[in-house]
């Protein structure tokens, strides 16, 4: 498991940590994964010996903290602008911080695209998928693609789509091949847009 500072290592398992500012024990759990995602809410939880929940405050030095239902915390970061962030945790009573955690910051992982089940036709497309911690919630908006399409014995044909949906310029017959790349997408509240190197093929049956 990383480390970013030599009294401190995260993982997605709770541990404790001891503050060399006071004799509070605190404990840190990520709830997905072992670092935090730009883009997305990341779950966690957090308990400090006595210090009461309500008394707790939790400053980022990114992004935006929010209770959530089930008595955690969700840590909104809106962009990948560090690959670091800190937690300064403070009890308000009496008024002092407890002590500050490093965690890693990562970008969304490049998604894996397929062809949409809705036929070869302007009602068709590509969707995208996120594998493993953002597959439960989340896809990647499509904003467009380049599409190249060859029937027999014509030349092939190239055009840029716009968003996911195939536009209704051509409608696709069997026998012919389609090829799909640089799809830019981008995902969650994060506004970088992306372009992806993977290429989609089909001949079409």
């Amino acid at each position: 498991t990383p480390c970013f500072m030599q009294k401190y290592c995260l993982s997605a398992l709770l541990l404790v940590f001891f503050s060399p500012l006071g004799a509070q024990q605190f404990a840190v759990m990520l709830d997905k994964m072992n670092a935090l995602y730009a883009g997305v809410d990341n779950p966690f939880h957090i308990v400090v010996s006595d210090v009461a929940p309500e008394r707790l405050i939790l400053t980022p030095s990114l992004g935006t903290i929010l209770a959530d239902s089930n008595g955690g915390y969700l840590w909104r970061l809106y962009g990948y602008t560090a690959n670091q962030v800190r937690l300064l945790i403070s009890d308000s009573i009496p008024e002092k911080v407890v002590d500050s955690l490093f965690f890693r910051v990562k970008r969304l992982p490049e998604p894996r695209f397929e062809f949409a089940k809705r036929g070869y036709h302007s009602a068709g497309g590509i969707i995208g998928y996120f594998d493993g911690y953002c597959s439960e919630f989340l896809r990647p908006l499509i904003l467009g693609f380049d599409l190249e399409y060859i029937v027999k014995n014509q030349d092939p044909t190239v055009v840029h789509n716009s968003g996911a949906h195939f536009s209704g310029i051509y409608r696709f017959k069997p026998g012919d091949q389609v090829f799909i790349s640089g799809i830019t997408w981008r995902a969650g509240s994060d506004p970088t847009v992306r372009k992806s190197g993977e290429v989609l093929y089909l001949k079409v049956k």
